[in-house]
């Protein structure tokens, strides 16, 4: 969860260091022209942009096209050219002023450029003598066919419309190089961190496996030599009772001695000792009792999670042995046996019988 409040605001910081070292350009506007042609009973109306130095007012006059002709040089006298005159001209081979320059020489009022590319040119045009607006390349072929289409003249109205203001977004170079050198440097610092914590933890759970293994290696090296005696109730009239299981012993069963002197059930006690390496009900340490070496630095504490795992197996297993282990006596007789046994038990044993319990339930 941290790594990701690290990653937002990291992310934030950026976008508003990009934002502040940013900003929007509006110099960029322009004017709508509305563009009415009227030839006949025909009417064709397009839209187009005046240009940013041309008089932003409404014009009318006669269209005149001349196909084949550029309009970047002076080409003689033109016939038919009334007074009124708005002038179509194609973009290219010289610049807009140039062209507008030769119109004003021809008296033209108006000036329709026909931007024959796919990107539109910035149309700056320098002019402050007559109205000049661009169309764009579709407009312009709507435009000639229907100058070509009859003989009759073309008259054209051309009127100002909205005022547009073109926001672009204009982004610094040192804004740019900054946030990816920045957003690099993150990703660096965040990968490196990511491999530090990995490494750590891959390392740490090796360590903790490795110690598990030696420890449960040394369990049962210990556990091997632990004497193993069968139950006798002539010999053991005291002590008949497993602290594991809380059943009494029977004659033949086979029972482990610990160095503390304390018996149990070899089958309750061996997964016992296995992952505890302790006595249940002194807590001696069998490894220590016995002299069996560990690797240094090696602790002889239990590791309670691991173990609380295993104690459940262990719990199972008695359990199950319980319920296969019948009585050597009538049902009557066990519970007068059962009573009687319990009744001897000193406040010592039941205080031990409690200490297991808990442990068992951890």
């Amino acid at each position: 969860m941290n790594d990701f409040f690290i990653w937002f605001f990291s992310i934030v910081y950026l976008v508003n260091v990009f934002c502040e070292t940013s900003s929007l350009d509006d110099r960029t506007t322009y004017t709508q022209a509305i563009l009415d042609f009227f030839k006949s009973e025909k009417k064709l109306s397009l839209y187009g942009k005046y240009g940013n130095d041309s008089p932003k007012l409404p014009r009318n006059g006669q269209l005149f096209y001349l196909k084949n002709q550029l309009w970047c040089s002076s080409f003689g006298k033109i016939n038919n050219m009334g007074n009124s005159k708005v002038i179509l001209i194609p973009v290219g081979n010289c610049t807009f002023q140039t062209k507008i320059e030769v119109a004003v020489a021809y008296n033209a009022t108006a000036v329709i450029f026909i931007n024959n590319y796919n990107d539109e040119p910035f149309y700056e045009d320098n002019n402050e003598k007559i109205v000049s607006v661009i169309i764009s390349k579709e407009n312009g072929d709507k435009l000639t066919r229907l100058y070509y289409d009859y003989d009759e003249k073309i008259d054209c109205n051309i009127n100002p419309g909205t005022h547009y203001v073109d926001k672009r977004w204009k982004v610094s170079k040192t804004s740019v190089l900054f946030v990816l050198v920045s957003f690099i440097l993150l990703m660096c610092i965040s990968l490196a961190w990511l491999v530090f914590y990995y490494v750590q933890r891959f390392r740490h759970i090796y360590h903790s496996d490795r110690k598990e293994k030696q420890l449960l290696t040394a369990a049962k090296k210990a556990i091997s030599k632990l004497k193993t005696l069968p139950f006798s109730a002539a010999t053991h009239e005291e002590d008949d009772t497993c602290a594991v299981c809380l059943e009494s012993y029977k004659d033949g069963e086979t029972l482990r001695e610990l160095p503390c002197i304390h018996l149990f059930h070899k089958s309750c006690i061996d997964p016992w000792l296995l992952y505890h390496r302790t006595c249940p009900m002194c807590k001696s340490n069998i490894l220590k009792s016995l002299g069996v070496e560990l690797p240094d630095s090696m602790p002889l504490s239990i590791n309670v999670e691991a173990a609380s795992g295993e104690m459940n197996t262990i719990q199972s297993h008695v359990e199950r042995q319980n319920d296969e282990r019948e009585p050597s006596v009538p049902p009557q007789a066990w519970s007068e046996q059962e009573s009687n046994c319990y009744s001897s038990y000193t406040e010592s044993d039941r205080s031990t019988a409690a200490l297991v319990t808990s442990v068992a339930r951890v």
